[in-house]
């Protein structure tokens, strides 16, 4: 909301009772309507539903409408190549070059943007309090080589380990020629590579979720143990559904094997 007319808000009084030490000028921001530091939740609230860019259910949450791009996109994200991230970044399709002039000309059209226009600043409420305040790339590292750890390889572990006891179950039962289907060479190979891929992939996930249980944070073990699990998740699903066939509903493993090629390039 652009204050033209110095409306007083329901936080004025109270904008710059937490004001921090350094302040906005010291990032090159100047001209900027009243700055609110560090609200407590209430009178954020009041501030959200006083200048109508957001509404109160009747249950008691907030509810924004966020407009046309609400989507993550990875082509989307940038990082200034200098000296002191040359070396750290993995460069390419999804970790972008930007160069300092753009990042320049792209913090000037910000500061113009603020120009006359309130601003909310909740430093205190930084991940990691204050004192990581300029260190977000590190800390976004650092949360993602966490959650690759645990969601994404669990997941998909898990999916893995429903296919073969469904798999299992089904080549037990199943009979052509009244033999047990999983008596036949081909359907035992698939057997053989299910539980093969989901022992590896239930092994790692213990392992680097025990590393972080202990407080580390490997981010390259988590990348490829992310990038492997998911992967052999998609063969599991393949072979499940090679050895099911037509003869159940197999929607359950295409769905998966969906779901599991979008995680191979999303989530870091």
């Amino acid at each position: 909301m652009n204050n033209l007319f110095k409306i007083p808000t329901p936080a004025a009084a109270q904008a710059g009772v937490l004001k921090s030490d350094y302040g906005l000028e010291n990032h090159g921001f100047s001209g900027t309507g009243l700055v609110y530091w560090n609200l407590p939740t209430e009178a954020l609230v009041e501030e959200m539903l006083f200048r109508g860019e957001a509404k109160m259910s009747r249950h008691g949450p907030i509810v924004a409408t966020t407009g046309k791009l609400t989507g993550r996109s990875a082509s989307d994200k940038f990082v200034v190549r200098e000296a002191s991230t040359e070396d750290q970044i993995w460069w390419g399709q999804y970790n972008r070059p930007f160069n300092p002039e753009s990042f320049s000309a792209l913090h000037a059209r910000l500061c113009g943007y603020l120009q006359g226009r309130d601003v909310f600043v909740p430093a205190d409420f930084i991940i990691g309090g204050p004192k990581t305040a300029g260190q977000g790339w590190r800390m976004l590292v650092e949360q993602l080589s966490v959650g690759r750890c645990i969601s994404l390889p669990s997941s998909a572990t898990g999916g893995a380990k429903a296919a073969v006891f469904a798999t299992g179950a089904y080549a037990r039962i199943r009979r052509q020629f009244n033999t047990p289907v999983g008596r036949f060479e081909g359907v035992a190979e698939a057997i053989a590579r299910l539980a093969g891929h989901t022992y590896i992939m239930d092994a790692a996930r213990s392992v680097t979720a025990g590393a972080i249980d202990g407080g580390e944070k490997p981010s390259v073990p988590s990348a490829m143990l992310k990038y492997h699990c998911t992967e052999f998740g998609r063969v599991v699903a393949n072979d499940a559904m090679d050895v099911h066939g037509g003869k159940v509903d197999v929607a359950r493993y295409v769905k998966c094997h969906r779901d599991l090629t979008g995680a191979i390039v999303t989530a870091g």
